[in-house]
Order: C-alpha cells, then sequence, then structure tokens
C-alpha cells in the first residue's frame, strides 16, 4: 500500500511537471527536490552516502542520453532507456557508497561542484527554441502510466541500488525527451544547481536526529532554495 501511495504522488508530481512550456522554468523545477522529498517521506529513509553520490548516476544518466542521441543520432527513446538502465546498473556501486562516512561524501560533490564551475566550459550554452505540439490527454495517460510503473519498479530495486532510488530520474525521462534538442544545455544546467540538491541532504543529514521530519524538510527546502 505503500508502494501505492508513493507511486501516485510521484506520477501526480511529475505529470504537473512535464505540463511546463519554458525550458529554462522546466530545468529550474527539474533541479528542485520535488520528487526527491515525496520519496524520502513516503519510505522514511535515513540519508547517508548514497545520496548526494546519486546525483551523478542522473548527470550520468542525461551524459549517455545525450552522447547516444546527439552524437550518435539514435532514437530519443532509445537514448533514454539505455541511459535509465545504466543508471540502474551504476546504481549497484552504491553497496560500497555507504560505507564511506556522509561527511567524507559531501565535501567531495561540494569540490566537485566548484571544480565543475570554475573550469567547465557549458556556460554559454543556451537551450535550442522549438515548437512543442500540445499534449493531449492520451500523452498524459502514457507518461502517467511510465511513471507509476517505474516507481514500483525502482521502489522493488531499492535495496539494491540504495540512494539511487531515491534520485532516480522520473522527472528527467520526460525533460530529456522533451528538451532533447537541448540536452547540453540540461546537463549544463543541472549540474549548476545540483549543489541545491546536495546541500538539501546535507541539511537533512544533520536534522533528521536532532528535529522533527517536518522542521528538517523545511529547512532542507530554505537551503536548497538559496543554494541554487
Amino acid at each position: 500500500m505503500q508502494t501505492l501511495f508513493l507511486a501516485a504522488g510521484v506520477t501526480l508530481t511529475i505529470l504537473a511537471i512535464t505540463a511546463i512550456k519554458s525550458s529554462k522554468i522546466r530545468v529550474a523545477v527539474y533541479s528542485l527536490p520535488i520528487p526527491i522529498s515525496i520519496i524520502l517521506i513516503a519510505t522514511d529513509a535515513t540519508i547517508n552516502a548514497t545520496h548526494p553520490f546519486s546525483l551523478l548516476l542522473v548527470i550520468l544518466f542525461m551524459t549517455i542520453t545525450w552522447l547516444l542521441h546527439t552524437k550518435l543520432k539514435q532514437n530519443i527513446l532509445i537514448s533514454v532507456a539505455i541511459g535509465v538502465v545504466m543508471y540502474v546498473i551504476v546504481g549497484l556501486v552504491n553497496q560500497l557508497i555507504v560505507k564511506i562516512p556522509f561527511e567524507y561524501m559531501y565535501a567531495f560533490m561540494v569540490c566537485l561542484w566548484v571544480v565543475w564551475i570554475l573550469f567547465q566550459p557549458l556556460h554559454t550554452v543556451k537551450p535550442v527554441h522549438v515548437q512543442e505540439k500540445t499534449l493531449m490527454p492520451r500523452d498524459y495517460t502514457i507518461r502517467g502510466l511510465t511513471v507509476f510503473a517505474l516507481t514500483f519498479i525502482i521502489s522493488g530495486l531499492r535495496s539494491l541500488i540504495l540512494g539511487a532510488s531515491v534520485t532516480f530520474p522520473f522527472n528527467g525521462i520526460f525533460t530529456a525527451y522533451i528538451m532533447r534538442h537541448s540536452l547540453l544545455y540540461l546537463i549544463s544546467e543541472f549540474s549548476r544547481n545540483s549543489i541545491g540538491v546536495v546541500n538539501f541532504f546535507g541539511t537533512l543529514y544533520i536534522l533528521q536526529d536532532r528535529v522533527g521530519k517536518p522542521e528538517a524538510f523545511i529547512a532542507a527546502w530554505i537551503v536548497a532554495i538559496v543554494s541554487i
């Protein structure tokens, strides 16, 4: 029953996000820990090193999709599917990552983000504006069923991929499809904004045993928004 409510919550949230028309707003919303919060609250998960680390898997997913679709000219659906499979496979490394103290992983992610900001050449990348088709009820139905099914699958893999089940790119699948002409922009902006989610996890880690869950999440959200 818990998984059913979780699937319903994530599905409704993703459908609302994918209806956003503006590329910049869509990427900004994608960078916020909205589905992540729903999953953490529903599963009562304890924050550990695998959570911030799994953000790298999200970037891996987007990069694989970009390489296959943009560079190798593969169909976008095939590219996204392969990206998802690789995300899950590489997510198995979390069985080792979970043994690392959270503080070390947090420091590593912050340092990695600083290096990215200082040296990444993608800050001039702009989204490609294309005319998007109006979504029909059938489109929402297909997307809803896809997210609903994936939520059950990922929930079943939770003990294997750990934190990667929380950061799984439910929204990213459709964002990558919609922004298939601007995948490099998506990678650039998500990477730049990812510090917000890293600090979101950091705040939850500090507060998870000190205050109630509502207070912890409110504080984490404030930190995440300020960081972005």
